[in-house]
């Protein structure tokens, strides 16, 4: 990892170098180019056709060409240029991501490369996070990344896409035509942020530790977890969703535990509101959702502890002591998929091979349509657990992903069924792989809890 950080950061600053020795080439002699390459609109579309190619074959840089179109048809040309080959092209790359996934995908870019942003990636369909991402993260990635992990819809990634790609192609564009002095002055400044971060992030705790600092969490997470349902017993009738994700909020402070930073709202969800998986309480007096005798609830609370791995639990409690035939049948299908999902890892590296992401989930996705409710499971299966946030940036275990589980990272296991405006079930354990054993570091639920 830290190898590929140092190559990384190299090719950075080559590209950088190329960047600006192209422009002083073409800030001297741009009298005896443009007669050579200047073609007028037959160029421009040319140049069109190249940018888009280098977004959708993501090994492909444009980079250094950008100061020749700069150069040749002014900034505000090579702005425009760079504009539409860039959301024409990422238009392109989302819809390979979304429509063919990763069996695709990985010959049109490198998978590693894609996971090392997913974390940053929304997972709901949020047009402002795509529009800020568009500023920060290059096209190809952030195009590609969108369409394989996330649930952000055509309409949304467009709008985004538009509204975010012009400033910076104006900007760079603009950059190509400035002195050299001060685009070797900008250059130093953005290689000098970089190598900063780097150094911030050099330091490492021990894989053992941020193991054993999970474990930690998972333990105070389950902690957490029976608290919030005695209170709920304790108070059927006259307590809500929101007054208990306060109290695990409380109770997170009180453990030491870590909050994710992006998604830091612990979910409690009642009856119907559980048939979404990211469902939030609201404060709000039109929405509060009391919780009441005969309900379903579903907790899923996750944090980390002392720089250690995340931990990420779901279980459900019904508040009665006779559950619904309905609720009790899909409970039971949920932990079979389970189960069925760590026995097929179990005898994979029985056989020293690492389970196949996308297998794991297919075998769920198969054992739920033998049952018919295949249409009802809109999660993914799992995810691996990060250090900075709960979802990590290693794998995902999704119909959409295909690689294998890596050893000493831990990820969790949660299928799950939704039925709209009605109720949803989910089972979320945490777990990693050792010396090819499967070590289950969470608690593991088997019945409903009763209250």
């Amino acid at each position: 990892m830290k190898d590929d950080k140092i190559k990384a950061i190299m090719s950075l600053i080559l590209i950088i170098a190329l960047f600006i020795i192209i422009s002083f080439i073409i800030q001297e002699n741009i009298e005896q180019i443009k007669p050579l390459l200047d073609f007028g609109i037959l160029g421009m579309i040319i140049y069109f056709i190249i940018v888009v190619i280098g977004i959708v074959f993501a090994p492909l840089t444009t980079v250094p060409l950008w100061p020749l179109a700069s150069g040749l048809w002014g900034w505000e040309i090579a702005g425009v240029l760079n504009s539409l080959g860039w959301i024409v092209g990422a238009i392109i790359a989302f819809w390979i991501g979304r429509k063919y996934g990763e069996p695709l995908v990985k010959k049109l870019i490198s998978l590693d490369q894609l996971r090392k942003y997913e974390k940053m990636l929304p997972e709901e369909d949020i047009l402002l996070s795509v529009i800020i991402l568009r500023m920060i993260i290059p096209v190809d990635i952030l195009s590609y990344g969108l369409g394989i992990f996330t649930k952000v819809k055509y309409k949304t990634h467009f709008i985004g896409t538009i509204i975010g790609i012009p400033p910076v192609a104006f900007l760079v564009s603009y950059i190509g035509l400035i002195q050299i002095k001060y685009q070797i002055l900008i250059a130093i400044i953005i290689i000098d942020i970089i190598l900063i971060l780097y150094l911030i992030n050099i330091k490492k705790i021990p894989i053992d530790k941020k193991i054993k600092n999970h474990i930690i969490a998972t333990k105070k997470l389950n902690k957490t977890k029976d608290k919030a349902f005695k209170l709920i017993k304790e108070n059927i009738n006259n307590i809500s969703e929101y007054e208990v994700q306060q109290f695990i909020l409380e109770e997170f402070k009180k453990q030491n535990l870590v909050r994710d930073k992006v998604h830091n709202q612990p979910i409690v969800a009642v009856n119907q509101n559980s048939a979404f998986p990211h469902y939030t309480p609201s404060k709000d007096s039109k929405k509060l959702k009391m919780i009441k005798k005969d309900s379903l609830i579903l907790i899923d609370i996750w944090a980390n502890y002392k720089e250690g791995y995340f931990g990420d639990i779901t279980w459900i409690g019904y508040s009665n002591k006779k559950i619904p035939k309905n609720i009790q049948e899909t409970f039971s299908k949920v932990i079979k998929s389970r189960d069925l999902a760590l026995d097929y890892i179990r005898s994979e590296l029985k056989n020293k091979r690492l389970p196949n992401t996308n297998k794991i989930d297919k075998l769920i996705r198969d054992y739920f349509k033998k049952s018919k409710v295949d249409k009802f499971f809109i999660h993914g299966t799992g995810h691996s657990l990060g250090l900075k946030g709960c979802h990590g940036s290693d794998f995902r275990i999704n119909k959409s992903t295909e690689t294998t589980i890596k050893q000493d990272i831990p990820f969790t296991i949660e299928p799950g069924l939704y039925f709209k405006n009605k109720f949803g079930i989910r089972s979320e354990i945490d777990c990693y792989i050792k010396d090819y054993e499967l070590i289950i570091t969470s608690s593991v639920q088997k019945k409903i809890i009763l209250l």
